[in-house]
């Protein structure tokens, strides 16, 4: 009777189990989905509106918005974006530090653009809205125009900071060293640990041509006139550049921003040319790209808080 009893119990027993189980399985799927509801899935209710908390992920361009042809990146809090070599970034973009969402509450926050900020009211989680702002960083310093044909100068040798050769070169230099100029030529560099300096010798060979700037932007060379008496005269080319599509209201045509920088306030950013397949003269700015440029940012809203009542 023993033996044939055995089965038994395991039938009595293997429902109750299946009970506890099910039970069991229930309450995790429940914990779950409450904590993917607190803390995934936001109320598409709430709509962002003055004093309320949201947080968003973003990316913004110049000249369109991300994805579209022509745009160039200069910010992002997508790590995909960023490591997405497809995308263009502009001459100053940075690495992030770090990819997270940023978070401002509307009408009090003042550490962003107020027409970024603004964008996303009206709207609920999950929406992605997009905003163009005109001059968003606007700046006095004007537009300069300057034939390619014109004599430019510069000394035989300048001084720059340390920091501003790492910038410039993409190495810290501790003591002596054959290098390519930001101007295409030849040049030594010395580097001052007393005064964290670095000195720069430049070599070029008048009738040369050297090239100055070759990348996304387009290319741009630089000919060398005469080198005496501690002056270096030369002449720009810009050999390539890429069109935005605009026509500015002085009938110049807008350009990819060319960067073009050799250490210090000595930097210039080439916005525009007269003419884009055969330029004789260009446009440029010597303050930082982002002044007075138009941004086009692409914000996707992840959370909206309602107000403290």
């Amino acid at each position: 009777m023993a033996e044939d009893d055995e089965p038994k119990v395991k039938k009595e027993r293997e429902p109750i189990a299946w009970a506890c189980f099910i039970v069991f399985l229930i309450a995790s799927v429940a914990v779950l989905g409450g904590f993917v509801n607190d803390n995934y899935i936001q109320d598409t209710n709430v709509y962002a509106a003055d004093g309320y908390t949201v947080s968003v992920n973003y990316t913004g361009a110049y000249y369109a918005y991300v994805n579209e042809n022509g745009a160039v990146v200069f910010d992002t809090t997508y790590e995909s974006v960023n490591n997405n070599s497809s995308i263009l970034k502009s001459n100053d973009y940075t690495t992030p530090s770090s990819y997270s969402a940023i978070s401002f509450t509307l009408g009090s926050t003042t550490t962003y653009l107020s027409a970024f900020m603004n964008a996303v009211v009206g709207h609920h989680a999950g929406e992605t809205v997009t905003v163009k702002i005109v001059n968003a960083y606007p700046s006095a310093s004007a537009t300069k125009t300057v034939s390619l044909s014109a004599v430019q100068t510069t000394a035989t040798s300048t001084v720059i900071t340390a920091a501003d050769f790492a910038t410039i070169y993409g190495f810290t230099l501790t003591s002596s060293a054959t290098i390519t100029s930001a101007y295409g030529w030849s040049a030594v560099a010395t580097f001052d640990a007393a005064t964290d300096t670095v000195s720069i010798s430049y070599n070029p060979t008048a009738g040369q041509t050297y090239t100055a700037y070759e990348g996304s932007f387009g290319k741009v060379t630089v000919h060398v006139v005469s080198v005496s008496a501690g002056t270096i005269t030369y002449t720009y080319s810009l050999d390539k550049c890429v069109a935005t599509g605009v026509i500015n209201t002085d009938g110049t045509y807008e350009i990819e921003m060319i960067k073009l920088y050799f250490g210090g306030n000595n930097v210039i950013y080439i916005t525009a040319v007269d003419n884009v397949s055969n330029p004789t003269s260009i446009e440029y700015k010597t303050v930082s790209e982002k002044y007075n440029e138009t941004m086009y940012f692409t914000i996707h809203i992840e959370s909206v808080t309602k107000a403290s009542s």
